[in-house]
This record gives structure tokens, sequence and C-alpha cells, in this order.
């Protein structure tokens, strides 16, 4: 009963200061902002330059934000050739990315998931988002989206 009695106590014990020393574990809320659902755009005979552009409204204190295909911010983006933001309180604020990674190419692949950080700054920011044709060549319709900015801040 003696040796029954101690390793109960020891039990207790150790339980007590596993539950004392836990770590705390908070849960990080992320917010995703839609800037585009999926969408195919024509023009008859051929799409313009700007082959269609948006503007999105949102807050931001800190954090990484990102721009992907999905809200979690782990998959390519569809943006057809090019895709270009611009942040309307910072004329110096912007992001270009071309898939070709040459200026007058259109390829259309996906955009891996990208940081877009240092584009916001702390408050409400508005942004341009322009889906652009970058060549020469005339194209009738360009499908794009869905496109977010799913935002992960920090404490």
């Amino acid at each position: 009963m003696q040796k029954s009695l101690i390793h109960t106590v020891k039990t207790l014990i150790i339980i007590l200061v596993f539950f004392w020393y836990a770590p705390e574990i908070y849960a990080i809320e992320t917010r995703s902002y839609l800037v585009t659902d999926h969408r195919v755009i024509t023009k008859n005979p051929y799409l313009n330059k700007v082959v269609f552009y948006t503007n999105v409204s949102l807050p931001w204190k800190s954090g990484k934000v990102v721009v992907s295909g999905s809200t979690d911010g782990t998959k390519p983006a569809n943006i057809g050739w090019e895709l270009q933001i611009y942040n309307s309180k910072s004329n110096s604020k912007s992001f270009r990315y071309n898939n070709a990674d040459q200026a007058y190419t259109c390829l259309d692949k996906d955009m891996p998931p990208l940081n877009i950080s240092h584009l916001f700054l702390e408050g409400d920011n508005t942004f341009l988002v322009r889906f652009y044709r970058p060549c020469n060549n005339a194209f009738s319709s360009l499908d794009i989206g869905p496109i977010y900015f799913p935002e992960f801040p920090t404490f």
C-alpha cells in the first residue's frame, strides 16, 4: 500500500508539473480577401493591353500577405500572362509578375504563391490589381482567377 501511495503521489506531481509548464497554444486567425473569382474575359476582335482590373480594399496592421489561388495561400494563381498590383496610398508600392520573366512575352501558366507584404502600409489599403497583356499578339480571350490575398497576422 505504501508503494502504491508513493507511485500515485509521483504521478500526480508529474501531471501537475506538465500542466504547469505546458506551452500556451494560440490559434492564428488568417483572413483571406477575394481579389477576383474565376472568369473568362473575352473581347472582339482582341483583348486590350489591360485585360481586366479591379480594386481591393483591406485593413492591415502587421503580418505576411501573399497573392495566391486559394484562401489558405498554398495554391498557385491563374493570372493569365502578367499581374500588376499598385497600392493607391503610395506610388512606390507596386508589384509586377510576368509568367515568362521577359518583358514582352505572353506565357500563360500559373504563378506560385508570392509574398506581397512589402506593398502594405499600416491602416486601410486600396489596391489596383491589373491583369495585363505584355505581348503584341492578338488574343480574343483570357482565363483568370480565382485570386486571393490571404493574410497571416503576427502578434
